[in-house]
């Protein structure tokens, strides 16, 4: 085995980047991105995921899920008081916005064909009712019930 000589001390390479775990945490917190999280400690988004998988022992995305739950309830918990207003003036936008993704609400119609009557395209020859048609016996050929009477 060879000796470790001053030189063999030396590191090779780059220097690891220092990233603040609680500047990342808090980053994460208000849902930023790899790459606004890259951007702003001036490094690669490969160096964020390497430094995640050093520091937590995961990947990027596991650890962005973790630290942005915590922005998710403060977002939801402020959308609620929003919405909720005690002077009884609440943003009605909000309130709608979480009956339906709480509340399972939502704002389709129900149409239904029992209603529906034909309309009516005028042409130059005449009116053409959609979905009035019947079959001419003697020619089998398709006529609308205004063309029969003109006959």
């Amino acid at each position: 085995m060879a000796k470790k000589t001053e030189e063999s001390k030396k590191v090779m390479g780059r220097p690891k980047k220092t990233i603040d775990p609680v500047q990342f945490e808090e980053l994460c917190d208000i849902h930023c991105t790899r790459e606004e999280i890259a951007n702003i400690f001036q490094c690669d988004e490969n160096t964020i995921n390497s430094w995640c998988k050093r520091t937590y022992g995961d990947t990027f995305s596991r650890c962005h899920k973790v630290f942005a739950s915590g922005g998710k309830a403060s977002l939801r918990r402020r959308l609620m008081t929003i919405a909720m207003d005690d002077n009884g003036k609440g943003s009605v936008t909000a309130a709608i916005w979480l009956s339906k993704n709480y509340l399972n609400m939502s704002e389709k119609l129900d149409i239904s064909n029992n209603d529906v009557e034909p309309f009516i395209i005028q042409t130059r020859r005449g009116d053409f009712k959609l979905g009035m048609q019947k079959k001419d016996k003697d020619n089998d050929t398709d006529r609308t019930a205004d063309q029969e009477t003109s006959d």
